[in-house]
């Protein structure tokens, strides 16, 4: 029942997988590497039940450190996203950074993008999907988060779509793309399958975490 596979990410010389159902539902990711499984946790939390870690998965980039950056949409019924990264030891992972969502039942994590905006091979930031996000004329969010020179993940501003589309689940899938506008810098895609009109594309605005 731990459903090794949900999601899945290639590392350097390993495959890790998401285990949403491990532990009663908490979660887990199983690093497979040489033929062997390790078992990752985030055992510092005592009240993950349910929370479906793993249920999305993604790889960030900076210099020579790599971290996993792993979505469990339904802790405490907000969602969080847990960063894990290489120990002291440079062996053993460990929780590095925790962003929590902040609306009951939005699924906060369920879709994650880590973006190299300008082609150097770093990434510069990541998208958070919480489609279920709800709020008056607003049907889904991404939380828009880069990533600092010291590794960490500032959330600092939010994307929605068309307004008077509530049930739009904006932020149900999200892709990094190439240079599509030939600006110089890579775009990314964002879904909302349930937006009324026809199509399945919406624009987006920044506005504050707190809009």
């Amino acid at each position: 029942m731990a459903q090794a596979g949900f999601s899945a990410i290639f590392e350097e010389d390993a495959i890790v997988l998401g285990a949403v159902g491990a532990n009663d539902w908490s979660g887990a990711l199983v690093k497979v590497q040489d033929g062997q499984e390790e078992v990752i946790q985030d055992s510092t939390l005592k009240d993950m039940a349910e929370s479906y870690l793993g249920y999305s998965i993604v790889k960030a980039t900076l210099g020579s450190q790599s971290f996993s950056v792993v979505g469990a949409p339904r802790y405490k019924h907000r969602g969080q996203v847990v960063i894990f990264g290489p120990g002291s030891n440079r062996t053993k992972w460990e929780v590095k950074q925790r962003i929590e969502g902040d609306q009951i039942g939005s699924y906060f994590g369920v879709e994650l993008s880590s973006v190299d905006l300008d082609g150097d091979g770093e990434t510069d930031f990541l998208l958070i999907g919480a489609p279920l996000y709800h709020k008056s004329g607003i049907g889904g969010r991404v939380s828009f988060c880069p990533l600092s020179a010291q590794g960490n993940f500032s959330c600092t501003g939010t994307l929605r779509g068309v307004e008077g589309n509530g049930l739009g689940r904006f932020g149900s899938a999200i892709a990094a793309l190439r240079d599509l506008n030939g600006d110089g810098l890579g775009d990314v895609a964002i879904g909302a399958p349930w937006r009324t009109s026809i199509g399945g594309a919406s624009t987006s605005t920044t506005d504050s975490p707190e809009e």
